[in-house]
């Protein structure tokens, strides 16, 4: 499997993916589920009217049924559903949930996967439900772990196998149970247990839950969230980091006259007029209403899978612009459940996101909420201010004393807020500012003297030192860019391996010709940085390379084998 990271926030990713079958996707995604004996929505109209490339079916359903078990053998689970796209199976670990026990063993559900190839696989895991005691999640948890072993011996190598770590609100279960699956290298992973509380919209449970979990299951893996079908809930969730959703809400709310919205489910007889989606287009709710009860099931069904699959389409978007958060912050207001969770989150399990937000954005920060104040960039920010004393500063509405010289520095520059005093600009010196600026970056102290500084409209441009230029302040986040000479100066200031990434003898050469830097040629790297943070290039003798942007985290450049983990500005070998 491959996996590239083409957009980020907070823990969430947008990736793209490359299957063990050679089939390609883009996440976040949402599988819609297909049942064959209820074809509702069949795998051929999901990918002509909704052009959407993935689905999930049910391989016990199939299994089960010797006609269509045949079927799948003889065309595979493509050919029996007449989809080309990604295709998911799910075991039956929900059937054997509700039902107690099925006729199918672990083992031959996983050989029937590997005869009819779906793209991505599933063996038996134990649900969890939130109510279980400790003694039911353990014994769950062992029987889960043993059914991952013989897929682990089993399992066909086309076929992406999902393990799902189960537990519920017993974390420390969920740590062995993360650990243990970890440890079978699995290609695509799951939290499961999710729906019963998202059913209710009970996410807070959840959340310590989620982070144990995706603190010790690799980055380099997707991961998927079973049974989470509503919309709404889906952004938080990707903050998290979550990447795959799969559900029937869809065509379950339809069959009861429920309409999904963006801020949540309305049923049909509550409404007038429907908006948003082109399959309620020229219908009132009347008019539906007095429809046949199947064609009516058909049409709401329709707009219900359009609402999730734009919703998702709308994450992908946030997540390339680096605007997660602000949507998140938007969607967490439908409902007090999720604004809970969030909250919690923020509060509570906030290092984990900032081990993954990007240093600087493409895009401001919003603030629309007090809750703003315990997001990962503004605790970092203020943590990082700690360090710089006796300076001149002035309030912040959002940040408090804040020294004048950053106030056009990310984040604080780029925070928007809503105030009625009129905005008063602070006067600094340039060459106080280009110091102040890479001592909160660098965590390095210049000698004012020893400085000078080339600016424009009163804001320091190219800074330089004992008369050689050591770089610039880039003017729409107002972060020092190095030099090589610059990059130079700060490494022998800051102690082994801060700031820095270090790589082997073979990239040295393409490294300092400017090329990237890629996972697997890193040694080192310091576990402070962030995505997106300027970072120094250095051999194993700590010479200076390169300097450039880092695309990854440093647990990310860790666990993933081969990913661009900095994209090259300057390198020594062009400076």
């Amino acid at each position: 499997m491959e996996l590239k990271v083409r957009g980020r926030d907070g823990a969430g990713r947008l990736l793209e993916v490359k299957l063990n079958s050679g089939r390609k996707m883009i996440t976040p995604t949402f599988f819609p589920v297909y049942n064959p004996h209820l074809p509702l929505i069949t795998p051929e109209e999901i990918r002509k009217e909704f052009h959407w490339n993935e689905i999930i079916t049910n391989a016990y359903i199939i299994w089960r049924d010797s006609r269509l078990s045949r079927e799948a053998e003889e065309k595979g689970i493509h050919g029996l559903l007449n989809f080309d796209g990604v295709v998911m199976m799910d075991s039956g670990a929900y059937q054997m949930w509700m039902y107690g026990k099925l006729e199918v063993t672990n083992e031959e559900i996983i050989e029937f996967q590997n005869k009819i190839r779906p793209d991505i696989g599933t063996f038996h895991d134990t649900i969890v439900p939130p109510e279980a005691s400790y003694e039911e999640a353990a014994e769950a948890v062992k029987n889960t772990l043993i059914n991952a072993e013989v897929c682990a011996e089993l399992g066909s190598e086309e076929v992406s196998w999902m393990a799902t770590v189960q537990g519920s609100v017993h974390l420390d279960i969920v740590k062995t149970a993360a650990e243990s699956l970890r440890s079978l290298s699995f290609p695509y992973y799951a939290v499961g247990g999710l729906a019963p509380g998202a059913m209710r919209w009970k996410f807070k449970p959840y959340i310590g839950f989620i982070v144990t979990a995706l603190s010790i299951l690799p980055r380099s893996r997707p991961v998927h969230g079973w049974g989470i079908g509503h919309p709404a809930a889906f952004s938080l969730l990707v903050l998290l980091g979550i990447d795959t959703f799969d559900s029937a809400s869809y065509a379950l709310y339809a069959k009861d006259d429920r309409v999904m919205f963006p801020w949540g489910t309305e049923r049909l007889q509550d409404l007038e007029e429907l908006p948003y989606s082109p399959f309620l287009k020229g219908y009132t709710a009347k008019e539906l209403l007095e429809m046949e009860k199947s064609d009516r099931i058909r049409i709401i069904a329709r707009h219900n899978l359009w609402m999730m699959i734009e919703e998702i389409r709308a994450i992908r978007e946030a997540l390339r612009g680096e605007y997660l958060f602000e949507y998140v912050q938007e969607r967490v207001r439908s409902h007090p459940g999720l604004y809970e969770a969030y909250r919690y989150l923020l509060e509570k399990n906030w290092r984990f996101l900032e081990e993954f937000t990007p240093f600087s954005k493409k895009h401001g920060l919003f603030v629309v909420g007090e809750e703003f104040r315990f997001r990962p960039e503004a605790r970092r920010a203020l943590e990082r201010l700690e360090s710089l004393k006796n300076r001149e500063t002035i309030e912040h509405p959002i940040y408090g004393n804040l020294p004048k010289t950053l106030y056009f520095t990310y984040p604080f520059g780029q925070t928007v807020f809503s105030t009625s005093e009129e905005e008063i600009l602070p006067r600094f010196d340039p060459v106080d500012q280009a110091r102040d600026i890479i001592a909160y970056q660098w965590g390095v102290e210049l000698e004012r003297e020893k400085m000078k500084v080339e600016a424009r409209k009163g804001r320091a441009r190219k800074v330089y030192y004992e008369g050689t230029f050591i770089g610039s302040v880039r003017p729409n986040d107002g972060l020092f860019l190095p030099s090589i000479e610059g990059a130079k100066l700060l490494k022998e200031r800051l102690p082994f391996p801060k700031g820095r990434i270090v790589v082997d003898d073979v990239a040295r050469g393409p490294v300092s010709e400017g090329k990237s830097v890629f996972t697997k040629f890193v040694l080192d790297v310091d576990p402070d940085l962030r995505p997106n943070q300027e970072v120094i290039v250095v051999d194993a003798e700590d010479t200076v390379l390169a300097v450039g942007k880092l695309v990854l985290s440093p647990r990310e450049i860790e666990e993933f084998e081969s990913h661009v983990a900095v994209k090259v500005r300057h390198g020594s070998a062009r400076s």
